[in-house]
């Protein structure tokens, strides 16, 4: 993010090699810069170690710093940008800072038609991650992307605030079916995680658009691009099929191989997803895939959670 300091301060954030380091030689510059530099500089400290100072007395300093100059007469005084960095940098900090949070979401509610759409996602997901649910700020987010022009968010970004928003509770079918065309067309450009995130998310809200899912289906059952998929990108997915009642038998043929050849990577929720999956689904394995899963789920036994352990004693019971 470009912004304009004194060569001090420059050097200075230049010169650290971690967060707590670069907090520590900015300090004594806090109440000089301006509200664009402090911005940045949290977005440094959030990029250089997310989650890592939170507790420490410099990250409070300039979360105050930053609350007073954006509360301040006149203010916030910066650009439409710096508000989705600030949100963004919290959420990699795992830091809920409410007064600062407040302001600067209220700032970018006011202010929605200036957020470029890489920023929007960015922002839709840091609400995701710390949980926090501004309910103006959602409703112009997704006023916002409702009106958003041709092209205008690229797929990426159509997942980002597919998934966010599922995740916010805020499940708009009409917005998700608006996504489908350009999220089915440019499906094999997506990762692993953002077609597992999509499918979850499309599940999740309810909104079944079965040509979007075997689009997806297709992307992921590639072999060069299954072999990338998480173990439980790979449940989630399954789980998303089975709850929307889609069938796509050669990405659960590429997922029961990889459950074999890696079950021990896979934990209690994604062992139960995957069971869940293959018995809702009415699919037949070629191997003994549901044993294999159900004895590593009694090994796992006391992590499972109550919901877990109902699922594996209806599949062990059929």
């Amino acid at each position: 993010m470009a912004t304009q300091v004194p060569q001090c301060w420059k050097a200075a954030m230049h010169a650290a090699t971690d967060a707590l380091e670069l907090l520590e030689r900015t300090r004594p510059y806090f109440s000089e810069m301006k509200g664009a530099d402090l911005c940045t500089l949290l977005h440094k400290v959030a990029k250089l170690s997310p989650g890592c100072v939170e507790q420490h007395a410099e990250l409070t300093d300039l979360l105050g710093e930053l609350t007073r100059r954006c509360g301040g007469p006149g203010s916030p005084g910066i650009s439409a940008k710096y508000f989705c960095a600030v949100v963004w940098s919290c959420a990699m900090l795992h830091v809920h800072h409410q007064p600062l949070l407040a302001i600067i979401t209220a700032a970018a509610s006011q202010h929605m038609n200036q957020i470029p759409a890489r920023e929007l996602s960015g922002l839709t997901w840091a609400l995701a991650k710390l949980s926090f649910h501004p309910r103006d700020l959602i409703d112009s987010i997704v006023t916002r992307v409702h009106c958003r022009r041709e092209g205008e968010f690229g797929v990426q970004c159509l997942s980002t605030i597919a998934c966010s928003l599922a995740s916010l509770g805020r499940y708009d079918v009409a917005l998700l079916h608006s996504f489908s065309q350009e999220l089915a067309l440019h499906a094999g450009t997506l990762k692993p995680v953002e077609i597992s995130n999509t499918l979850w998310a499309f599940a999740k809200s309810r909104c079944c658009d079965a040509e979007l899912f075997r689009a997806l289906g297709d992307a992921a059952a590639e072999e060069s691009k299954i072999r990338l998929f998480k173990t439980h990108e790979l449940a989630s997915a399954a789980w998303a099929f089975a709850k929307t009642g889609v069938r796509h038998h050669a990405f659960f043929a590429h997922v029961e191989l990889a459950c074999l050849e890696r079950c021990g990577e896979f934990t209690p929720e994604s062992i139960a997803r995957l069971l869940w999956a293959f018995t809702r689904l009415k699919v037949t394995p070629n191997s003994a895939l549901i044993p294999t899963l159900l004895r590593l789920s009694l090994q796992m036994l006391p992590r499972h959670t109550p919901e877990d352990l109902s699922i594996v004693a209806w599949i062990a019971s059929k």
